[in-house]
């Protein structure tokens, strides 16, 4: 059995690893950034969309509302913050904001190499003799 010094921290340590866990980072485990010689290649995969980012940041600012709740809350009841409320906070928080970050950075990335390697040429978009007249 445990002595009630030790079982705070490891309580601590267990909510926090059980945090990252089930936290959402679905940018880090989902989009993929341009390779480092896109701009040479003919075709390339990279994510393009920015919907993981979009629903990181969405559960990044519900968990950061429902800590605020829970602060307020304890407070009104008289308590303070603990170690494993700025643990829960840190990792409910700072996981999918950072997962948005990587996210938005990797797609605006592939979003840019795209738009340059497929980006017509000036010579390619000059009128030819047939489009400047109509012929029935």
């Amino acid at each position: 059995m445990l002595n009630r010094d030790r079982a705070g921290p490891l309580v601590a340590v267990i909510a926090v690893c059980v945090l990252a866990v089930s936290s959402n980072a679905c940018s880090f485990a989902f989009v993929e950034g341009p390779p480092p010689n896109a701009e040479g290649l003919k075709t390339f995969d990279c994510t393009d969309s920015f919907a993981p980012p979009v629903l990181d940041t969405v559960l990044a600012v519900i968990d950061g509302a429902l800590a605020l709740f829970a602060y307020g809350l304890g407070r009104a009841l008289g308590g303070s913050p603990t170690p494993v409320f700025w643990g829960f906070l840190a990792v409910g928080v700072g996981a999918p904001t950072a997962s948005a970050i990587y996210g938005y950075s990797k797609v605006g990335s592939c979003r840019d190499v795209r738009r340059r390697t497929s980006a017509p040429s000036v010579a390619e978009n000059e009128p030819t003799p047939a489009d400047l007249y109509w012929i029935p």
